[in-house]
């Protein structure tokens, strides 16, 4: 009995070993800062990009930052409803090299004005590199809007909260 016990907590001792060894090489927590952000973009000839620019503002910090932004219209989940996936390419200038593409369900709502809707959408990040290369942005529809002119061509403005992280430091 007394060699079964040995046996036992030679494993329980093991087992504690791997544990804190296995905590010691985990993934640190996302390290994230929450971003207030605005901006506009148009859409300069049919079936083409949206492009504008943006202005993200750390929340916390209050630091600044202005980015290019291209927008794109993958297609549409339920046009009856002004659902679509779109897709972001957001180029920092400065603020830590804020460089990410994200894939977002987006929903334009009637607005009662011809040819204007309400914006609402989920950007998530798929990738990024600089400062932040995970998170997802948030546009509200009760202050951003997608007017269409006679042309068909469009132009937005947008403004919502993001919350960009830090989830793979390597990157």
């Amino acid at each position: 009995m007394n060699r079964t016990m040995q046996l036992l907590k030679a494993i329980g001792l093991a087992a504690g070993a791997m544990a804190c060894a296995a905590s010691a090489f985990a993934e640190p927590p996302p390290q994230c800062e929450t971003f207030h952000f605005s901006g506009s973009t148009q859409q300069y000839a049919p079936d083409t990009p949206f492009i504008g620019s943006m202005s993200m503002t750390n929340v916390v910090s209050g630091e600044t930052a202005e980015a290019d932004v291209s927008t794109v219209l993958l297609g549409y989940t339920n046009p009856a409803e002004g659902k679509a996936i779109t897709s972001h390419e957001i180029s920092g200038r400065g603020y830590r090299g804020v460089n990410l593409v994200t894939f977002d369900d987006a929903q334009l709502a009637p607005t009662g004005e011809p040819g204007v809707f309400s914006l609402t959408t989920r950007m998530v990040v798929k990738t990024g590199n600089g400062g932040y290369n995970c998170g997802e942005m948030v546009i509200d529809g009760s202050s951003s809007t997608v007017a269409f002119g006679a042309d068909g061509l469009g132009a937005a403005s947008y403004s919502g909260l993001g919350r960009l992280c830090r989830c793979d430091p390597g990157h």
